[in-house]
Parts: C-alpha cells; sequence; structure tokens
C-alpha cells in the first residue's frame, strides 16, 4: 500500500470510528436511563414488604444486574474504539506532519522509473554518449482572464533538456500551502512564490532522490550518473 493509500484509508477509518462512538455512546445513555429507572423502582419496591413486592423487587434486581452487564459491555467497546481512533489520529498526524516516508517513497519510484528509461533507450542515450537531466518541481496551468499562469502540484519530475518527462512523482495529498499568490496593480501579471515549507519539502525531495538515483546507477553495467548540484545532473556512457 503506498503512503497515499495508507492515508486515505486512515482518514475513512477516522471518520468511521468518530461515527460507532457515537452510535456506542447514544446506546450507553439510553441503558444508562434504563438503569436509573429500574434504581428508582427498586428503592420504591425496598419500601414494600408485601410477598408481591418482593417477587418485583427480585425481578427488578435481576434486570438491573442485566442492565449493569450490557453497559459494560458498551464501555469495553467504546474503549477500544476511542484506543484505535487515538492510534489513527497519531499516525495521521505523522503523515501530515512529517513527509519523509512518502519523499523515500516516491523517490525510489522515480529512480526505478529513470532506470527503466535508461534501459528501454540504451542505443539511444549511448550515442548520445551525454544526456543532461533536470529534477524539478511539476506545474500546472491555470487559465485566467488576465493571461493564464502556472502553480506547483506538490509533485516533482525527471526531464530530459528537451523537456520531456522521464520520470515523475504522483499521489501528492500534503494539505499544506505550497505557494502565495500576488497580483500587480493592473492585474495583468501573476508572481507566485512558493512557500517556505514547500521550499523544505522540495530541498529533502531533491536530496533523497539525488541518492536514489546514485544507488540505481552505481554498479550500472553501461551508464553512470553525474550530479551537478541535487537538481542537475548527467547520464553518461561508461
Amino acid at each position: 500500500m503506498s503512503v497515499k493509500s495508507e492515508y486515505e484509508t486512515l482518514l475513512q477509518r477516522k471518520v468511521m470510528l468518530c461515527a460507532e462512538i457515537e452510535i456506542a455512546k447514544d446506546k450507553f445513555a439510553v441503558k444508562e436511563q434504563e438503569w436509573q429507572r429500574l434504581g428508582k423502582k427498586k428503592r420504591q419496591l425496598l419500601e414494600r414488604s408485601s410477598e408481591l413486592a418482593k417477587r418485583l423487587l427480585e425481578e427488578v434486581e435481576q434486570q438491573t444486574s442485566k442492565v449493569e452487564d450490557e453497559k459494560k459491555k458498551i464501555q469495553e467497546t467504546i474503549q477500544k474504539l476511542e484506543e484505535e481512533l487515538e492510534s489513527v489520529q497519531k499516525r495521521v498526524k505523522e503523515l501530515e506532519d512529517n513527509p519523509q516516508e512518502y519523499v523515500e517513497e516516491q523517490a525510489k519510484n522515480m529512480a526505478k522509473q529513470l532506470k527503466e528509461y535508461v534501459g528501454e533507450h540504451e542505443e539511444e542515450l549511448g550515442i548520445a554518449f551525454t544526456s543532461v537531466m533536470t529534477i524539478k518541481a511539476q506545474k500546472e496551468e491555470v487559465p485566467d482572464s488576465y493571461g493564464a499562469y502556472w502553480i506547483p502540484t506538490g509533485n516533482v519530475l525527471i526531464a530530459d533538456k528537451t523537456k520531456n518527462t522521464i520520470a515523475e512523482s504522483n499521489e501528492f495529498y500534503m494539505t499544506e500551502e505550497l505557494y502565495e499568490f500576488k497580483r500587480d496593480d493592473w492585474y495583468n501579471n501573476v508572481s507566485i512564490y512558493r512557500t517556505e515549507w514547500f521550499s523544505r519539502y522540495l530541498k529533502l525531495f531533491y536530496q533523497v532522490l539525488r541518492r536514489e538515483i546514485e544507488e540505481a546507477f552505481e554498479n550500472h553495467p553501461n551508464f553512470k550518473v553525474k550530479f551537478t548540484d541535487d537538481t542537475h545532473f548527467t547520464i553518461e556512457l561508461r
């Protein structure tokens, strides 16, 4: 299961658990009212001394014991559900606050995509001797009445010098703001600025991806990679 799939499954489970807890609490409230009603009846019967009152008291005590058992079971159910909910919320927070696990997964997949691409284009890359590659944030176009502009999607891609996408990440699920949007006074110039969070995220992604690519090609029989920085590298014929 991918990190995003796990995240979405956890969110769905969180909603279900909250609903189940509310249902269980409603059931407990009903049993609590029943228990209080039986308690009141028991107190009234204790004030009477007839044989009928004694028989009725015995029945009420049996009913009270049954309701108490049912209350206990519901309480145990609520406790288990709340413990699971706490565990789910903790894991959700981990996935939201720390992108490391997602970045590791996606970087590994991208390095694999790149290696597969090289395997499928060996002759072409071999003839070229050296192929220049760039790692960058993926962007998407947003139509606008004053002219389209481009915003980051959260995903990262590897492109060759013709800007052809060789490998890319996907399933970005973070809820953090990626950019700030600003227009000048005439509305015909849009400026997009990366947020501090997204800048840190990209730095982490680039570093992890560089490591994964270098490891993937460390023992490649025909090609080697050489990085000039975290976002630029070449694939060279050995």
